[in-house]
C-alpha cells in the first residue's frame, strides 16, 4: 500500500492537492491500493522559493510504482522522493 506524503503547503492547499491525486487515481487499476498523508510543512530552496514535494513509501515490490510516477510527475510537476519499505505489516482488522 503506497503512502504518498504531501509536504509543502499549508493544510488547505495540501486538501486540495489530494483530491487532485485522488481524482487523478479513481480511474487506475491501483487507485484503491494508495493512502496520501497530509503534513502542515514550509519547504523552501536555497532561495527561499516555495519547493514542494511527495514522498512516497512503498514495497519493493509494488508493481505499478513507475505508473504511479509518471500519474504524479504529469498531474504536479513536484519533486518526488521515493522510499523503499523493508516490510508492511497490513492491518487485521478495519479501523474505518
Amino acid at each position: 500500500m503506497p503512502n504518498i506524503e504531501i509536504h509543502g503547503k499549508g493544510i488547505v492547499e495540501a486538501k486540495q492537492v489530494r483530491e487532485l491525486i485522488r481524482s487523478a487515481l479513481s480511474d487506475a487499476a491501483y487507485g484503491d491500493e494508495v493512502v496520501t498523508t497530509l503534513y502542515k510543512t514550509n519547504v523552501a530552496d536555497s532561495r527561499s522559493r516555495s519547493a514542494p514535494f511527495l514522498r512516497i513509501y512503498v514495497d519493493a515490490d509494488c508493481s505499478f510504482l513507475e505508473s504511479l510516477l509518471n500519474l504524479l510527475s504529469a498531474l504536479l510537476g513536484w519533486d518526488i522522493e521515493v522510499v523503499t519499505l523493508i516490510k508492511f505489516v497490513p492491518a487485521t482488522t478495519s479501523s474505518h
